[in-house]
């Protein structure tokens, strides 16, 4: 009912466009920060403060292996540099999500917005690449785990300064370091997902042909650790026996069967810390 020149017309869609904008990225502004910042920062603070400590914790526990060669181990986990310019460091990031949100300015709230904005785009061009759900990619990229990368450094000798455990390192140990190196990141790994559990629950890890390849000390030490970290454990060797200091009590079978007979006899042992004895 009222003409308008296609000039006209343009125009006025333009400035609606402008317009709506302007609203959205209000909208998008209060969304990201109410969640990305509020509920969301909060639980990836919450997050990482808990990664934090337990990487501590086992590295302090890696410190303190006495290995009968002086190998020392140290878990270090570090953040990755930023993909693109419009991104934040991970180091940077994580200061910033470590602030409470109140205290943040409107400058570095500004970074954090840009940051995940930056990153949901990411989202949304991969998803429709694959042809999959965006929120899959969502949480792909809000998973602070894929923000660090975790490094195993060792020290030995005369060093004094950790460097990184590379396979072209690894790879000139001796057998029974090499053992240590592996048997010590997997017992730190079980540790992990176990924290996640009750207080009461039980911690059980099972070994076959335990710590083969390891000496005696770096067994006592193995034991040790396993005791640090609360572990029980069902374990089968044809030479390990389990009686060491560092150990607070144990049961113990040995399967006896000579020359392959069809009988087998089992003699039950309890050590307790100090001596083995042989139950009735």
């Amino acid at each position: 009912m009222n003409p308008m020149t296609p000039t006209a017309v343009l125009h006025e869609l333009t400035q609606q466009i402008e317009e709506q904008q302007i609203l959205l990225t209000a909208k998008d502004r209060n969304l990201y920060e109410e969640i990305i910042i509020g509920s969301v920062g909060k639980a990836i603070r919450n997050r990482i403060h808990r990664a934090r400590s337990w990487v501590d914790e086992m590295d302090q526990l890696m410190k303190q292996r006495n290995t009968s060669s002086g190998l020392k181990l140290s878990l270090k986990w570090e953040p990755l540099e930023r993909g693109n310019d419009n991104e934040l460091d991970t180091t940077d990031l994580v200061d910033l999500l470590m602030l409470d949100a109140n205290r943040m300015d409107d400058e570095q709230i500004e970074k954090v917005i840009t940051h995940f904005r930056t990153k949901i785009s990411q989202a949304k061009e991969e998803a429709q690449k694959e042809d999959e759900v965006l929120r899959k990619y969502i949480y792909s990229q809000l998973d602070y785990r894929s923000w660090f990368e975790f490094k195993l450094e060792h020290l030995k000798g005369d060093r004094t300064n950790y460097t990184e455990l590379t396979d072209r390192k690894f790879n000139v140990l001796s057998g029974g370091e090499k053992a240590m190196a592996m048997y010590i990141p997997l017992f730190v790994a079980s540790y992990s997902r176990y924290s996640d559990a009750n207080a009461d629950a039980p911690k059980i890890i099972s070994l076959d042909e335990a710590f083969a390849g390891v000496d005696d000390a770096n067994m006592r030490d193995m034991f040790h650790l396993l005791t640090d970290m609360g572990f029980d454990y069902i374990m089968t060797s044809q030479v390990l026996w389990g009686c060491y200091d560092t150990v607070p009590n144990l049961a113990i079978y040995q399967i006896h069967r000579p020359k392959d007979t069809d009988i087998i006899t089992l003699f039950h042992y309890r050590w307790d810390g100090e001596s083995k004895i042989l139950m009735d």
